[in-house]
């Protein structure tokens, strides 16, 4: 029987909210963390929301001049995100997210004696960057298709996973 409260901490929807409405039905989810304007029904009661954050992004996403700019933005917000998630934390609490959200917040719960969990929904860091690479030159994107620092980001956060959730065959090999 899990005795730990889960917190699940995404900058914004993503395939982590499935597993994060599955711990809520088990009453396992103590926080749901994001920058969203509306969280989920599920996690009522549960939701703190990083307004500004999710504020920022609206304007980044009617604004900015391409994908390439607004992906950077994106990224760019997520040591904030990070520290934001970071203070939300008690000793023991286990965290689900995804590569490169919280790598802080990942040390940090196992320092305290928690757990974490990645939502892998994209590949290992390295083979999804040269998926990335691949694609962006299909598209004609110059250098590399992902934001500067976020694939540091998802590597520094290896050292910190103790369990991770693979939502295809394609992922696990």
């Amino acid at each position: 029987m899990l005795t730990q409260r889960i917190v699940v901490a995404t900058p914004y929807s993503t395939s982590a909210d499935y597993f994060g409405e599955v711990f809520a039905g088990q009453d396992w989810l103590r926080l749901y963390l994001a920058a969203v304007r509306n969280a989920p029904a599920w996690a009522a009661g549960r939701t703190r929301r990083l307004r500004s954050m999710a504020a920022l992004r609206s304007i980044n996403e009617r604004w900015m001049p391409s994908e390439r700019a607004r992906m950077a933005v994106r990224y760019g917000l997520l040591p904030w995100f990070d520290r934001w998630v970071s203070r939300q934390l008690e000793p023991g609490d286990w965290v689900l997210s995804s590569f490169g959200y919280v790598v802080d917040a990942f040390r940090q719960a196992r320092d305290a004696g928690g757990r974490t969990m990645v939502d892998s929904g994209n590949s290992h860091p390295d083979q999804f960057r040269q998926l990335m690479r691949e694609e962006g030159q299909r598209w004609g994107w110059q250098g590399d298709a992902l934001p500067p620092g976020q694939h540091e980001r998802a590597l520094n956060m290896l050292e910190h996973i103790d369990l991770i959730f693979c939502p295809s065959t394609f992922v696990r090999d």
